[in-house]
């Protein structure tokens, strides 16, 4: 592998990091942040469905 091959390379992964990087991030207005920010503090209890899915969960894998 050259020189010119190797920054060539280089540069790929960079820009593919970037570009991977970009795709994860959510960008929220500010009106979205605060339904989001409220949504999450003011979560509801889990039902039983939900305890018990967990607790069968918990009993099969282990923890």
């Amino acid at each position: 592998m050259t020189t010119l091959d190797k920054v060539k390379a280089a540069t790929d992964d960079v820009v593919a990091d970037e570009a991977a990087q970009e795709h994860e991030l959510i960008r929220l207005s500010r009106e979205e942040q605060i339904a989001f920010v409220s949504a999450v503090l003011k979560a509801a209890e889990p039902g039983a469905r939900l305890r018990k899915a967990a607790d069968s969960y918990r009993r099969k894998s282990g923890l």
